[in-house]
Order: C-alpha cells, then sequence, then structure tokens
C-alpha cells in the first residue's frame, strides 16, 4: 500500500494508527516532494499543515485504554514476499 500512496501525485501526507496501543505510523512529503517518515509511540504530535491542524497521540486515542507497554503481548511476523 505504501507504494500505491506513495505515486498519488496529489497525496502529501498520510497516517497509519494502531488499533491495539497508542503507536502511529507518519507519512510526509517535505519541502523538495521526498517522503519522510516518523513513529510515534504513548506521545507525540502528527502536525497535518494541508488540514491547517496538529493532532496528538492523546487527540486519536482519546477514551481508548491499554495495558501497560509491559503487559502486552507483541508478536510480528515477516510479511512473504511478493512473487
Amino acid at each position: 500500500k505504501r507504494s500505491a500512496y506513495r505515486a498519488i501525485p496529489s497525496l502529501a501526507a498520510y497516517i497509519i494508527v494502531a488499533q491495539d496501543e497508542r503507536y502511529v505510523h507518519r507519512h510526509w512529503r517535505d519541502g523538495d516532494g521526498a517522503w519522510r517518515y516518523e513513529v510515534l509511540e504513548e506521545r507525540g504530535e502528527i502536525p497535518l499543515p494541508v488540514l491547517g491542524i496538529t493532532l496528538t497521540l492523546d487527540d486519536i486515542y482519546e477514551g481508548m485504554d491499554f495495558p501497560p507497554p509491559e503487559q502486552r503481548l507483541r508478536i510480528r511476523e515477516e510479511a512473504a514476499p511478493y512473487g
């Protein structure tokens, strides 16, 4: 999906929000048109200049309760290569 999103000429930014923990991937184009990437965990701000707003992780996860980080089960599987 990342390649498809980045191929859209008019797309300036997008975020991917985890549903089971406070974890957000932020992708945006810089002033030269190059894509940049940032991961925010637990706290942080996400500027969205195209919309004229800044979101915080508190804004995104308002009303959500998660177990403390040490009590979370983290399983990450490697994606199968496309072929």
